[in-house]
């Protein structure tokens, strides 16, 4: 079984938005990220699980799935991403886990600048600045919002992940 949830969010080039994308490589992004460590590694309740905010013009959502080990309730993986949201809403992410996190933001920015063409290249990137932020010349500062990211911030914008949602189970069919 596989779950997916996703939350209405803040919009491209906002301060929230930062913060979201920051949260979702804390929570699931690697080894060491909070829901993949809990999930996969040490309640091996989860094969795998992922998380990321997704930022657009007018709002953003953001996404976590999950897939569920065999005869592990999905309900419990469901209710364990919700206790693990709570947690981050009121206890601040580690220092550690916060430079773990803007280094990973860094590294996905200058990778992406390697590559010239193509989605993700520079030239689609220089694109995105300049459709959704007006200033194509925003591709060499930019990174800069995720760094001044605190963990405060991401407390908030883990609240943001309330009650308002959609939830998606997709169960195989079993063979009789």
């Amino acid at each position: 079984p596989r779950l997916y949830l996703a939350w209405p969010t803040a919009p491209e080039f906002t301060e929230d938005q930062a913060a979201l994308d920051v949260l979702s490589v804390i929570i699931a992004d690697g080894r060491s990220s909070r829901l993949e460590r809990k999930f996969v590694y040490e309640k091996q309740t989860a094969r795998d699980i992922r998380a990321y905010h997704h930022g657009q013009e007018i709002s953003g959502e953001f996404h976590i799935m999950a897939t569920a080990n065999p005869s592990v309730p999905i309900e419990d993986i469901y209710s364990d991403i919700r206790e693990s949201l709570s947690l981050i809403s009121s206890v601040p992410p580690s220092d550690e886990e916060m430079e773990r996190a803007h280094n990973r933001i860094v590294s996905y920015h200058i990778k992406q600048l390697e590559k010239i063409g193509g989605f993700g290249g520079k030239a689609d990137q220089l694109n995105h600045f300049n459709v959704m932020a007006g200033n194509p010349s925003l591709i060499e500062t930019d990174v800069e919002r995720y760094k001044k990211v605190t963990a405060q911030d991401i407390s908030k914008a883990a609240q943001m992940l309330n009650d308002n949602f959609v939830g998606l189970t997709v169960n195989p069919i079993k063979d009789n």
